[in-house]
């Protein structure tokens, strides 16, 4: 008592998020409002004010006595659930029992001698344990499957090319169970294929500047499905995100906000609620498509954004013609910068939560470790010079491709104890590869090929071909 205690240490900011609007939690020691003194900003007090010291603690009986009087949270939530028909417990020994029955179903456990004291018991300990971490390992985007190496077998050649576009193709994505390819092109139309049958579906843009049925009226540079395939998400030169119903093929929502092009989206892995635009105007935009509302913009990049990747957690990555990487993490609203490229960043892709892979028109693949500002490698012409116009990564695997201009897609292998790229294989491919996607069953890879370069035409391929072409992967063993 006596001893001046300041509010905040000299150095410390104190930070509100923007849009929110609940107020701190207050600690229930403090003394009531019938003796509290006037609140004092902050910002404007003294830390090392001599009048300021602390209340007297004859109010604080007061407040004990109403903590005390204050019903226990966790008291009630197990009322809740008991109310419900089913304590804590026994919900927990529920999912207990359902866990082990997959188990058993799958083959995991033995069944014949669980239960008797044998080294069965320990094998089916030991099985349990291994696949309790293998599937928290696959909850945290952090399981990587070894698939690489199947590519080393055989040649890889394009299976297969469909030319819905009569324009260099920008963009492409697949629907969760691989069914469906959407693509975007500059000839301002969406196109759905079957893959299965080859049969097109294609949404025309209109050219004149009229809006008709929500189609665009620009070059579509960007395009999203969602994992639970019932949204599509498109973008381009008319500065507007449209979230199309991927059944019925119509606009059900128009987000505006973007002061230039639309130039790259991504959905957040596994969840589908948010959707997340990166533009021309520099900035990234984070949109709530179960509640179709606008959430917050993130700035920081300098130049146009180019490319954007999301995995399951609140973070997304972009690239931008500022020559850097930046990785969001959007709950705290802060943001981890990467330099090293000398030139526009066209390309991005998580290898994992903590890996990272961009390409570059300076010619170089870079890999990232996020604890890093370095990155880990550098693969200098990578593309004999060509600039780096996509990379992708298949998910929770090993595997991942760098497209350029120069006729030819890489594969490589992700060394995870030695964090290096190795290369695996390679594919022919005639024209600019703007856009690469792996099939999540691993089945095939669709690159997005154009005559043109995506965002612009400062070099033509007159002999390539506009279009989707497929190449089939062999399967993993």
């Amino acid at each position: 008592r006596g001893e001046k205690i300041p509010e905040h240490l000299p150095g410390m900011s104190l930070r509100k998020r923007k849009g929110n609007t609940t107020q701190p939690k207050t600690n229930k020691r403090v003394a009531t409002a019938k003796n509290t003194k006037p609140t004092i900003n902050p910002k404007k007090r003294d830390p090392f004010d001599e009048n300021e010291g602390i209340d007297s603690g004859e109010d604080d009986e007061e407040d004990l006595r109403r903590i005390e009087a204050e019903p226990n949270q966790a008291e009630e939530e197990e009322e809740v659930e008991k109310d419900n028909g089913e304590a804590a417990d026994e919900k927990r020994l529920r999912l207990a029992r359902q866990y082990l029955q997959e188990m058993r179903a799958k083959g995991v456990l033995n069944d014949e001698k669980e239960g008797s004291g044998s080294d069965d018991d320990d094998d089916n300990d030991d099985a349990i344990t291994k696949r309790l971490r293998k599937d928290a390992e696959r909850e945290s985007d952090k399981f990587m499957n070894n698939v690489a190496d199947t590519l080393r077998s055989s040649p890889l050649t394009v299976t297969r090319v469909i030319a819905p576009h009569t324009k260099p193709v920008t963009c492409v994505a697949l629907s969760a169970d691989d069914s469906i390819c959407f693509s975007g092109a500059k000839d301002c139309a969406i196109a759905k294929v079957d893959i299965e049958s080859g049969i097109k579906t294609v949404i025309k843009g209109v050219r004149d500047g009229q809006i008709v049925d929500g189609r665009h009226t620009g070059h579509v540079l960007s395009i999203a499905v969602s994992d639970d395939s019932r949204l599509i998400a498109s973008g381009g030169n008319d500065k507007v995100v449209r979230v199309w119903d991927m059944r019925t093929h119509s606009v059900i929502k128009v987000f505006k906000g973007h002061q230039d092009s639309v130039s790259a989206l991504t959905f957040r892995k596994g969840a589908s609620d948010y959707l997340y635009s990166g533009s021309f105007d520099r900035t990234v935009k984070v949109w709530n498509v179960n509640e179709m509302v606008y959430v917050e913009t993130l700035f920081g990049h300098h130049s146009d954004i180019t490319s954007l990747h999301a995995l399951s957690r609140e973070r997304v990555l972009s690239g931008s013609r500022d020559n850097s990487l930046r990785l969001w993490k959007v709950p705290e609203e802060t943001q981890l910068v990467f330099n090293h490229h000398s030139s526009s960043v066209d390309a991005v892709s998580f290898l994992g939560p903590d890996r990272l892979l961009s390409g570059s028109q300076d010619g170089n693949v870079c890999l990232w470790d996020v604890l890093r500002k370095k990155p880990v490698q550098t693969i200098s012409g990578a593309h004999s010079g060509k600039w780096v116009t996509s990379v992708a990564a298949r998910y929770q695997t090993d595997l991942c491709c760098s497209g350029s201009s120069n006729g030819v897609l890489r594969f490589y292998k992700y060394l995870r104890n030695e964090r290096h790229l190795e290369d695996v294989q390679s594919v022919s491919i005639q024209g600019f590869v703007n856009a690469v996607s792996f099939a999540n069953s691993g089945r095939f890879v669709v690159a997005g090929v154009g005559k043109e370069h995506r965002f612009g035409r400062w070099e033509t391929i007159k002999s390539a071909k506009n279009g989707l072409h497929f190449i089939s992967l062999p399967a993993a063993e």
